[in-house]
């Protein structure tokens, strides 16, 4: 890095300029080791409290690959984001009740049902179709599944038209496939 002559010169800073520096100095070291002790173990650090952040927040925001198994191996990271959600979310449809076994193609909620129907034009297509009670004052802008392995997926939703939102996706589709799943707990956000 060069110094330009308007960059401040370590023989210019006062001596709490000075203690300022040392101490970044330090701490940008100590996370530089951290960092290079992390990616030695294998482990990702390709994700950082503002991506969870995002992720939780924003509907169009999502998660790389590299990401996402971050996520999943990482407790702490997967807390950080069940606090977030807690705080950002609509409505959660806890996991299908314990009698229940297998798949399902509808779930409902207090004020929310959603319905996977397949597509009579092309097999190989679901409709996903939310359905709002007339309560629900907040509507949701993104629908966010957890597997039983802590992964992570989000499709937003498009504009709630008349209390229902529907989209088309591959029936084979992962999000699909988690909608169905009873072990897998459902969010709106």
């Amino acid at each position: 890095m060069t110094m330009s002559g308007s960059d401040p010169n370590w023989k210019d800073l006062s001596p709490a300029g000075r203690e300022a520096a040392e101490k970044a100095f330090e701490m940008l070291s100590h996370y530089d080791g951290l960092t290079r002790a992390m990616q030695d173990d294998g482990r990702d650090v390709a994700l950082t409290f503002a991506d969870i952040y995002r992720y939780a927040t924003d509907p169009l925001a999502d998660l790389d690959h590299d990401q996402r198994r971050a996520l999943a191996r990482d407790p702490k990271l997967q807390d950080a984001l069940e606090r977030l959600l807690s705080k950002n979310v609509v409505y959660q449809f806890p996991r299908v009740a314990a009698a229940s076994s297998g798949t399902v193609n509808e779930r409902e909620g207090d004020g929310f049902r959603i319905k996977l129907k397949e597509s009579r034009a092309d097999a190989d297509q679901v409709y996903v179709i939310l359905m709002l009670d007339d309560h629900v004052e907040d509507l949701p802008v993104a629908l966010m599944v957890k597997g039983e392995d802590g992964s992570y997926l989000k499709l937003p939703l498009p504009e709630i038209d008349g209390g229902t939102a529907q989209m088309l996706e591959a029936s084979d589709s992962a999000i699909v496939q988690a909608l169905r799943d009873v072990k897998t707990e459902l969010y709106l956000l």
